[in-house]
């Protein structure tokens, strides 16, 4: 990676679990991350559609991924059982979702897509602030320069793309208080908007290597945009547990 060393990467999610959540982009980032885990930068595309877990125990890392491509039922369960102490809630959260919903439904999916959303964001936000950081990454744009005879050609598909996304910024915005228990009152939402991915995929998308996927240097950038991020994160957390100290 040119912006963060392995080493570097291995420093910041050292002793992290975090959980990728959505459609085959967030699964390019994911195998981004675990193939520099693995020593090597990825050149070619895994695809797959089931969930998958991978541990590097020397380091104490873990990735998770779920396949999810829709603000559904599925997407709810999963987050459930987070919300309820089912299994052990990762550090951080990363969620990017969308495509799905206009490929399917077009644009006459906007009010099922923001409640799903919505109650998404309201199960995100009752996890404890101490624990987890939860991201809501901006729909990733589609590219309708492809040559492919690609769904995002029709309809105004990326015109819906980007409406979608702008309902996730209002839908993150009416969820900006936290809700979880324990919390004092007025304590800011720990679910973050990424959207700097989107802003650089769509000045970019003559890098995209089809109609919907990132080439493997966006890709990267996105994982350089969020170590980067978490690397921050926890350079605050540790100041601030410094301070904390009697």
């Amino acid at each position: 990676m040119s912006a963060i060393s392995r080493k570097r990467s291995r420093s910041i999610m050292g002793g992290k679990t975090m959980a990728f959540i959505g459609d085959s982009r967030m699964r390019d980032i994911f195998c981004f991350l675990r193939s520099l885990l693995q020593g090597h930068t990825p050149k070619n595309y895994t695809a797959f559609y089931h969930d998958v877990i991978f541990r590097q125990f020397k380091h104490n890392i873990t990735l998770l991924f779920y396949w999810r491509r829709f603000p559904d039922s599925e997407l709810q369960r999963l987050l459930a059982r987070w919300q309820l102490a089912v299994e052990e809630v990762p550090h951080y959260i990363i969620v990017q979702i969308g495509a799905w919903s206009v490929d399917r439904f077009g644009g006459t999916d906007i009010a099922n897509f923001t409640s799903g959303v919505g109650d998404a964001m309201i199960k995100l936000n009752s996890l404890p602030c101490d624990r987890t950081t939860s991201i809501w990454m901006q729909t990733l744009p589609v590219n309708p320069t492809t040559s492919w005879p690609s769904w995002v050609k029709r309809n105004n598909a990326s015109m819906y793309v980007e409406l979608f996304g702008q309902w996730i910024r209002k839908t993150l915005a009416h969820h900006a208080i936290s809700s979880h228990p324990t919390t004092p009152k007025g304590t800011p939402s720990t679910v973050l908007l990424w959207s700097t991915a989107h802003d650089v995929a769509l000045k970019r998308l003559v890098m995209y290597r089809d109609h919907v996927h990132p080439g493997i240097l966006l890709v990267q950038q996105f994982v350089c945009q969020l170590l980067t991020a978490i690397g921050v994160f926890g350079e605050r957390t540790n100041v601030q547990e410094a301070h904390a100290q009697p």
